[in-house]
């Protein structure tokens, strides 16, 4: 089986994901709340390059002209953002490369973002 993976961009906090969307001006793919927390997913890419970068940054661009808007739902909501990296590897398959490059970590830093490598292993 052929290695894959997918990225996307999450906030989690004390909010709506309704108002996270109007706030953003952008379609998530998966919210969730319960009572005073909130959980809001945007921009999962499934396009697999053993070069993982390319869907980090296809994540992140409709994101790169909204720092400020972050930061304000960062501090409004307690919100904690995420970049999301997750990678299914199978044992024949070459390796891929997880690492971020300075662009991706600029922007994590800039909004406080963690990244989040949550590898798997697949089983032929």
């Amino acid at each position: 089986m052929p290695n894959t993976c997918y990225t996307y961009f999450k906030i989690i906090g004390h909010f709506d994901p309704d108002v996270i969307t109007e706030r953003l001006s952008l379609q998530p793919f998966e919210t969730w709340r319960d009572g005073t927390s909130g959980q809001w997913c945007f921009g999962r890419c499934d396009s697999y390059s053993p070069y993982v970068e390319e869907q980090m940054r296809k994540t992140i661009a409709p994101l790169l002209d909204k720092t400020n808007i972050l930061m304000q739902i960062r501090q409004e909501f307690n919100a904690v953002f995420f970049l999301e990296i997750v990678p299914t590897v199978y044992h024949d398959e070459p390796t891929p490369c997880l690492a971020p490059p300075p662009d991706i970590i600029d922007f994590c830093h800039e909004t406080r973002a963690k990244i989040d490598i949550d590898l798997y292993m697949g089983v032929d």
